[in-house]
């Protein structure tokens, strides 16, 4: 068997502890210039992270394959998770007396289909990036000069369909993220020093340039090109999340190729393989105990001040959260069947 590489599982476990600071970290009405920061990384690192290895795909048995660990990996685990969730939210509801029956839990789930499945709004999106992707990986392997091609320009094909189907999916912004870790894996397997420079290069512009953005322009409501925003205001904003991800996951992988033989930076990347654990888990605790009673006590003001005292709160609040997760996450692994449906794992 294959040894796994634990260098992809450090780059995800950094990215998903930026994904719950950013969650933990509220920025009241606007965004603060760190988690804007974040916001340009995080969540798209994933779906790049997914593309990676989507590059594998040259037949139809890794296709079937691919579909299956998807399943048991992620889909089932984030259907009982979703469940968690929606029946985390009733109960909540009913103590809160906006729900007093039966009747009006049913009522409930039958008008909020979206507050439902908020959790699950990745899925659907991630199964198209799989379909189209393994197809684009199959052609690589057959010509790899045109399905190179075909791969790279495939997001200008968002042109040629309707706006609500993409913004119903998601997939318009996420399939970007998702061909550049298809690239990005033949990019690196050929790669020189001058990669690590330009990267480097690339992270010092962003910073300075990633501040002053708002990411709800682009992130939900105006990732693709047939909405009303001009195309080059579109282009420019994810030229800036394709170098903020490109740059920040070779940083990451650099570092932990630099330093893998460190104790705690290989328990790190050990620990970075329960990801989708970790998510999961802690969009419970953050929706049904955090927001709602903890966080209106801790977070008030405006100005540098507040922001620095909120971005320290922030940041123990979410190294404490993810060591309970992980403690959690230890524990129940001690069950199979924790084991099977809360991680995918056997």
């Amino acid at each position: 068997m294959k040894e796994r590489d634990l260098s992809w599982d450090f780059v995800k476990l950094v990215l998903m502890f930026l994904i719950v600071f950013g969650h933990f970290c509220p920025a009241g009405e606007g965004w603060t210039p760190v988690t804007r920061i974040v916001g340009l990384c995080a969540i798209p690192g994933f779906f790049f992270v997914s593309g990676y290895f989507q590059s594998r795909i040259t037949s139809g048995a890794d296709f079937v394959g691919k579909l299956r660990k998807t399943l048991l990996r992620i889909v089932v685990p984030m259907a009982v998770w979703g469940l968690l969730y929606v029946l985390a939210n009733v109960v909540q509801m009913y103590f809160n007396g906006e729900i007093t029956d039966v009747r009006g839990a049913v009522q409930f789930l039958k008008y909020s289909p979206f507050y439902v499945a908020g959790i699950f709004w990745f899925l659907t999106a991630l199964l198209m990036c799989i379909v189209v992707g393994s197809l684009l990986s199959w052609a690589v392997s057959k010509h790899k000069p045109t399905g190179l091609v075909l791969t790279a320009l495939s997001p200008l094909c968002f042109c040629l369909v309707s706006q609500p189907v993409m913004e119903k999916y998601h997939f318009s912004f996420i399939w970007l993220f998702y061909v550049m870790g298809m690239l990005f894996r033949h990019v690196r397997r050929s790669s020189s020093p001058v990669w690590g420079w330009l990267a480097l290069v690339a992270f010092v512009v962003i910073t300075i340039i990633g501040v002053g953005y708002e990411p709800q322009h682009t992130f939900y409501y105006e990732s693709n090109v047939v909405s009303e925003s001009s195309v080059g205001f579109i282009v420019s904003r994810y030229v800036l999340y394709i170098a903020a991800t490109t740059s920040v996951i070779y940083g990451l992988l650099w570092f932990y190729a630099r330093y893998k033989e460190n104790r705690l930076v290989n328990r790190l990347a050990q620990a970075g393989v329960d990801t989708l654990f970790i998510y999961c888990s802690h969009v419970l605790v953050l929706v049904i105990l955090y927001r709602p009673y903890v966080q209106p006590y801790l977070f008030f003001g405006e100005g540098w001040p507040a922001h620095v005292a909120e971005h320290a709160v922030g940041l123990v609040v979410s190294l404490v959260v993810y060591w309970l997760m992980q403690w959690l996450c230890t524990w129940c692994k001690q069950f199979r069947w924790l084991r099977m449906v809360l991680m995918g794992t056997k």
